[in-house]
């Protein structure tokens, strides 16, 4: 040994709290040109947009206005995006937005291939490699939404 003592990522150790995570089959990714591997997972949600002018789960969170999202909005449009310097459509899909109603979304993000899915019915796709890893989010702009469930799994 080195000497170094070995800690758990913050992050790894709180979602180690919540049902659905599982750390026992992690997907391993390389990323910053080879210095640093991590897991990368699909993450679902139950969203139930509540007044919304959009809603949804984002990942490869970095922060405020830099990570991936899926989102469904009031326009009834399902959009890919990229938030990073600005807001970058990747995808977008007719998709009819009824408040109230409960939407299961699926975003997995495996290199630079993202795909999301709402209901197991429309489905985007798109190729970026701005964001290389990050945490999770749900998301919500103009309103609420409610969620009862969300599950973070290894990418297939």
């Amino acid at each position: 040994t080195d000497g170094e003592v070995r800690r758990e990522n913050y992050i790894f150790y709180q979602c180690r709290h919540f049902h659905g995570i599982d750390f026992d089959h992690l997907t391993e990714k390389v990323a910053r040109d080879g210095a640093f591997t991590a897991a990368v997972p699909t993450i679902a949600a139950d969203v139930t947009p509540h007044m919304v002018r959009r809603a949804g789960i984002a990942a490869r969170v970095q922060g405020m206005r830099r990570y991936y999202a899926l989102t469904i909005s009031d326009d009834h449009r399902l959009r890919l995006v990229r938030e990073l310097d600005g807001t970058t459509v990747l995808a977008e899909a007719d998709a009819p937005l009824e408040l109230y109603a409960t939407y299961r979304f699926e975003l997995a993000v495996r290199g630079d291939a993202i795909e999301g899915r709402v209901n197991d019915d429309i489905a985007v796709t798109a190729t970026d490699d701005s964001l290389l890893e990050g945490g999770i989010a749900l998301l919500v702009e103009g309103g609420r939404t409610a969620s009862q469930e969300v599950t973070v799994r290894p990418a297939t």
